[in-house]
């Protein structure tokens, strides 16, 4: 069988989505050279650095919340062409004033419009997708955000130095060429599709108020808990394995942290469509269950391992987890959120990942504090381990019997 021919047969226009998104995420310099760009060209200090971009960070929140409402509300299509337009050009105006101030609140106001586009995109997905197919979907989406990431630090890193205007130049062209494909190649959506016959009654949309809606899916807000757990555990791996890996290995840990993180990044791209092939008949949750275990048992054993080729085996077991969990989370999400409140819901239910990765490091820093390395690995893992539960809670009451 030819992994990549299962791809085939999504919307035409989901196609073109996934191009653009590879071409956002292969542009995307400025974020990843943020904090170096803000110490060295500007010569913040530290402090101020993280202040600036935790104020970067924290502009998406209402900006998502603004476009989950627009995105209900108006065209989803223009509603993205709209604000990412406009996040193109602050980028490409901080170019301009890269020693200025002017800069950062150009980069602010980005932010926010970037936190307008994601729900509207997101919703504008899922418009384009049925429920038998956005495993597929969004698997293939998730190879083109893993692909364009995987550019777009390396071309960073060539033009911070020599050339740092383009790292905001760059990206605001790669946004503006993207949103441009959009605009000409997508036709515009049609905003509630109430009448399509492979909605799941899950999709069926709801009067009232977006809590109204989010407690007529009990079943969401149940999930969304454990996903802010997942993020907890999750971001770990960034924080704490680090630290973890300079404590075994001394001099070599950051070596060896390299190996396993770009290892964990090359398993996502060359196994997803195998991982895909084998999962793609169960349902969403029931691949969702099996993610979180593996998640369990690497965390739990990353607190006993102590040689590099124990670690690597435990990244593959994770990443194996990880692609189930990103193919099928935003599958299960959307199979049970209301056609009316799409753009809404894609706004408020990722803050609970969000929420989850700003409390990791803080959390992982007081634990580390107190106790061992292995401890807080065990933490991690009951954390996720609670989730599965949760989870198996969900599928027995609301998916077993669908």
């Amino acid at each position: 069988m030819n992994l990549f021919s299962q791809y085939k047969g999504l919307n035409k226009g989901f196609y073109i989505i996934t191009l653009t998104v590879l071409i956002n995420c292969a542009g995307s310099f400025v974020s990843v050279f943020l904090s170096l760009y803000l110490t060295s060209i500007l010569g913040f200090n530290v402090a101020y650095t993280g202040i600036i971009v935790s104020a970067y960070t924290l502009l998406h929140i209402p900006g998502s919340l603004v476009g989950g409402k627009l995105a209900d509300s108006y065209n989803r299509k223009n509603v993205m062409i709209a604000s990412q337009f406009i996040m193109g050009l602050c980028f490409i105006l901080a170019g301009f004033f890269l020693h200025s101030n002017f800069a950062i609140v150009a980069l602010l106001i980005a932010n926010f419009c970037d936190g307008i586009t994601d729900p509207a995109r997101s919703a504008l997905e899922v418009d384009m997708t049925s429920p038998d197919d956005r495993q597929v979907a969004f698997s293939l989406l998730y190879q083109a955000y893993n692909v364009g990431f995987a550019i777009g630090p390396l071309l960073a890193g060539i033009f911070f130095n020599s050339y740092p205007q383009w790292l905001f130049w760059g990206n605001g062209v790669s946004l503006i060429v993207s949103i441009m494909i959009v605009a000409f190649f997508i036709p515009k959506d049609k905003l509630h599709n109430k009448n399509s016959k492979k909605e799941t009654m899950g999709e069926k949309a709801v009067d009232g108020s977006i809590l109204k809606a989010l407690f007529s899916r009990p079943q969401l807000l149940f999930f969304s808990v454990g996903t802010l757990l997942i993020a907890i555990s999750y971001k770990q791996i960034s924080f704490v394995l680090p630290l973890q890996f300079n404590m075994k290995f001394a001099s070599n840990g950051a070596r060896i942290y390299g190996i396993v993180a770009a290892a964990n990044a090359i398993m996502v791209i060359l196994l997803n469509p195998v991982v895909l092939s084998i999962s793609k008949k169960n349902p969403a949750l029931k691949n969702i269950l099996i993610a979180v275990l593996t998640y369990a048992i690497a965390f739990l054993l990353f607190g006993f391992a102590k040689l590099p080729w124990q670690f690597l085996a435990l990244t593959l077991l994770y990443t194996i987890g990880e692609m189930l969990l990103n193919n099928n989370s935003k599958a299960y999400q959307n199979n049970n959120t209301p056609v009316n409140f799409r753009g809404r819901f894609n706004a408020v239910l990722p803050l609970f990942k969000t929420s989850g990765m700003m409390l990791a490091p803080i959390l992982g820093g007081v634990f580390l504090e107190r106790f061992s390395f292995m401890t807080v690995w065990i933490i991690a893992a009951s954390l996720v381990l609670l989730t599965y539960f949760i989870y198996l809670y969900i599928y027995r009451k609301y998916e077993k019997y669908k």
